[in-house]
């Protein structure tokens, strides 16, 4: 008798591990020894997590420390001290055969560089400018610094000016093997999520970082690196890894601090160590070692909809589309209702939200809130009240951009930045207007589309302009192929999307109000597929390839909520508050929905909703 597989079925495939979105994602980190003098500002070198060299650094506020402790992949045993006691300094190198500090903070800056032989510490020849709290990355005859302006190259004997990555941030985190091959990513004044590479003789810009931060544990090659914890510019536990393409998230490491040593030595992101830093106020000596527990041989990518038994578990599982069984929950309300104001943030735990209505008697507020996963604070206002503004989507709570709108009486062009502790304004852009998307990562990476502009194109007021912001000025670039204003937005200034709006041209196809989507490849405008319900005033979150559309009116206010896939939109669970108006921000898998206008009275509403996104792997019971 045939087997009903061999008529119509297929194998279950067995396998000791769930399937994970990257095999970066199957990493671990777990305790190791700790330092015998916890401190932070400290230089880290060595090959792997069992072998590595942690060097000076800052153990109380304002001191300095010599101590160089050599780890075994168990415990710190102290050894040699440098020669010049110093914080805020930078290492490369392997532990047993050599290492190389250079940079730092005595009395004041300094350009010592000292190189480490396994047993004694030698001076050698002086950096050209004195700096401290920088990265560095390569061996001990072989490595580079980054820093604004000048960046300097170490041939085993002396160091040379070379060209600066384009970023003008300090605390870059680095990676790579030489002095010729390095990667650049993070850095702070503000947090930015900028990677590049270098070659030997120039910079070139990759994806960024999915969160902005700098100062954290970095190590590995240009195309297997490792970037953990960091301040953000508080300090954090995010843990990402570099594939020589882009990065991805990790498991979050068990300490948030930042200002720690690593094994720099390290050449891949498989292994290695985080040690040292400070976990707000306070130094620390906690030690963690990062692994990837699953073999490349035996990495399963995750792929919707397979059946597989884990024997680790005994159990057989499904993997299934996380954000489609996503459902929205009450979050906590804004002090003051919000219509028509904007927002920016990285999850349903780090949100804030300005400007706008504040009340139906058209207050043009200047109120500016940041949301904590359960409540929202106020700080400090903007320079200028207005409403329909505009905001850097995608970028972290910590650096932003408020842009354009309506301030009283008349269409805006100002522009203000924020620092995570005040507004400063900035230079205007081109075009005046109100009610346009805006997108971007940061106070110095922004876009602005769409909306409604005292320059009227032939089909009316609406407004086909776009602007770029490089953190100076503002230039106008492609425009889009339709006007519209009150659409959607999410991205970065190379890869944004622009979804829905509010035509005001009863002859546009799909009538005033539509669903048309267009996506921005950093040069110009595509008409990609559309929504399954026209809207405006919609809230968005995610990315050009991963983005949800919620809310907005239809022109009667909605609860809808629509998931891209990079392809085509689908129906999910929906909000529950129908309403327009309101603003959004976060992933596709974790996002807020915020403030805007409800049919109840009074009509401008307070109420938060919080997006989550289930598991990717689900147990199959039978009953």
């Amino acid at each position: 008798m045939s087997e009903y597989k061999g008529i119509r079925g297929w194998k279950v495939q067995t396998v000791s591990t769930d399937p994970a979105a990257s095999i970066f994602a199957t990493g671990t980190w777990s305790s190791g020894g700790n330092l015998n003098t916890p401190r932070g500002y400290l230089a880290g070198a060595g090959a792997s997590a069992d072998d590595a060299l942690a060097v000076s650094g800052e153990p109380t506020a304002g001191s300095n420390t010599g101590a160089t402790e050599v780890y075994n992949g168990t415990s710190w045993t102290n050894t040699t001290s440098v020669n010049s006691a110093r914080r805020g300094l930078a290492g490369t190198g392997t532990v047993s055969t050599a290492a190389l500090v250079f940079a730092g903070y005595t009395t004041g800056a300094t350009a010592l560089t000292e190189l480490w032989n396994g047993s004694t510490w030698t001076e050698v020849n002086d950096l050209n400018t004195a700096r401290y709290g920088y990265y560095g990355s390569g061996t001990s005859t072989s490595a580079i610094t980054d820093y604004p302006v000048q960046a300097e190259s170490w041939n085993g004997t002396s160091w040379t000016n070379v060209t600066a990555s384009s970023s003008s941030s300090g605390g870059r985190n680095q990676a790579g093997a030489s002095n010729t091959d390095a990667l650049a990513f993070g850095g702070s004044s503000p947090a930015t999520t900028e990677t590049e590479l270098w070659n030997g003789s120039t910079w070139t810009e990759l994806n960024d970082l999915n969160t902005a931060r700098y100062a954290g544990a970095s190590f590995g090659s240009t195309t297997s690196a490792l970037f953990a914890q960091g301040g953000a510019p508080t300090s954090t536990n995010i843990t990402e890894g570099w594939d020589g393409t882009s990065w991805a998230t990790g498991q979050n490491a068990a300490t948030s601090r930042n200002y720690m040593g690593s094994s720099k030595g390290s050449t891949g992101n498989s292994t290695g160590l985080s040690f040292g830093g400070f976990a707000p106020p306070f130094s620390t000596g906690a030690t963690e070692e990062w692994s990837l527990t699953t073999p490349p041989a035996s990495f399963q990518q995750l792929n919707l909809g397979q059946v597989y038994y884990n024997s680790t578990s005994n159990a057989f599982k499904v993997t299934q589309q996380s954000t489609p069984l996503g459902t929205w929950g009450g979050g906590g309300n804004l002090p003051a209702p919000m219509y028509v104001g904007t927002s920016c943030g990285t999850s349903n735990t780090s949100g804030m939200a300005m400007t706008g209505f504040s009340d139906p008697g058209i207050t043009y507020s200047s109120a500016a809130y940041q949301y904590d996963g359960a409540s929202w604070t106020t700080v400090a206002s903007l320079n200028t009240g207005k409403n329909n503004a505009s905001s850097a989507k995608n970028s972290p709570i910590t650096t932003t951009l408020n842009y354009a709108g309506d301030g009283p009486g008349t269409y805006s062009a100002t522009n203000e930045s924020w620092n995570n502790t005040s507004w400063t304004e900035e230079a205007d852009l081109n075009v005046s207007g109100n009610a346009a998307t805006g997108f971007g990562v940061s106070s110095t990476s922004a876009g602005r589309a769409g909306g409604q502009s005292s320059v009227t194109p032939p089909a009316g007021p609406h407004f086909t302009g776009t602007e770029i912001w490089n953190g100076t000025s503002w230039t106008e670039v492609s425009d889009l192929a339709a006007s519209r204003r009150y659409a959607g937005g999410v991205g970065t200034v190379t890869a944004a999307l622009y979804i829905g709006g509010d035509t005001d041209n009863p002859s546009f196809p799909g009538g005033r109000y539509t669903a048309r989507v267009e996506s921005w490849n950093g040069t110009s405008w595509t008409e990609i597929a559309d929504l399954n319900t026209a809207r405006y005033s919609l809230g968005t979150s995610g990315t050009q390839t991963s983005a949800l559309a919620f809310g907005g009116g239809t022109p009667a206010n909605t609860t809808a909520t629509e998931f891209w896939n990079g392809t085509s939109w689908t129906e999910l669970n929906d909000m529950a508050t129908a309403r327009r108006g309101g603003t959004g921000n976060g992933s596709s898998t974790s996002a807020l929905s915020v403030a805007g206008e409800s049919p109840a009275s009074p009509p401008f509403i307070a109420a938060t909703e919080e997006w989550n996104a289930g598991t990717t792997n689900f147990t199959i019971t039978v009953s």
